[in-house]
């Protein structure tokens, strides 16, 4: 159930991501980093060393982005959330 929750975050994620300026791309590489590590993450859950990663690079990511784009930090805060849920 979580687990699809999280699906639907990142599909709100990559959607905005979508809408970002080409002029922002270092911040549309960094989300599509994070979402491709996120999906990696739910397709192998086993993966501690990697889960341990995305756990680290999670919250710098929102704080780079807080400002620039609330609304995928709103997104990333859901993922934050859904993430602790299903115990990652």
């Amino acid at each position: 159930m979580k687990t699809e929750e999280l699906r639907e975050h990142l599909e709100k994620l990559r959607e905005e991501v979508d809408r970002i300026e080409r002029e922002d791309d270092p911040a549309k590489m960094r989300v599509n980093r994070l979402i491709s590590a996120l999906e990696y993450q739910l397709e192998n859950p086993s993966d501690t060393a990697h889960r341990e990663r995305v756990l680290r690079d999670l919250p710098r990511t929102v704080e780079r982005l807080e400002i620039e784009h609330p609304r995928l930090t709103g997104i990333l805060r859901s993922i934050v959330v859904t993430l602790n849920q299903l115990g990652i």
